[in-house]
């Protein structure tokens, strides 16, 4: 005996086309809190987006560690936070604000 489920192999298309859609904006939402996200930058080069590859980037202060201190910046597309790579050593910047 052959069973026809065109009827619901159709109808199951249909919510799998939607599902995907749904869950394509949520992940866009989620994009920022992502920490364990691909490297986007990688594939698109420098100047962009880490998180979604986005290249309207609004500096956003700096961030200071032990070894210097980083351009930090944030994505006008998906919000996320990011520092430049190359660091400027502290003490340039601290005999340069003594000085003048």
């Amino acid at each position: 005996m052959i069973v026809d489920y065109s009827d619901q192999i159709e109808e199951m298309e249909k919510y799998n086309v939607q599902d995907v859609l749904l869950l394509e904006k949520v992940y866009y939402k989620l994009l920022p809190w992502i920490n364990n996200h691909p490297n986007v930058a990688i594939y698109k080069g420098s100047n962009v987006c880490p998180t979604c590859g986005g290249t309207s980037l609004q500096r956003r202060g700096w961030a200071y560690t032990g070894l210097g201190k980083y351009q930090r910046f944030q994505c006008n597309t998906c919000g996320a936070w990011h520092r430049s790579q190359k660091s400027e050593k502290l003490e340039e910047h601290l005999t340069k604000d003594k000085n003048g």
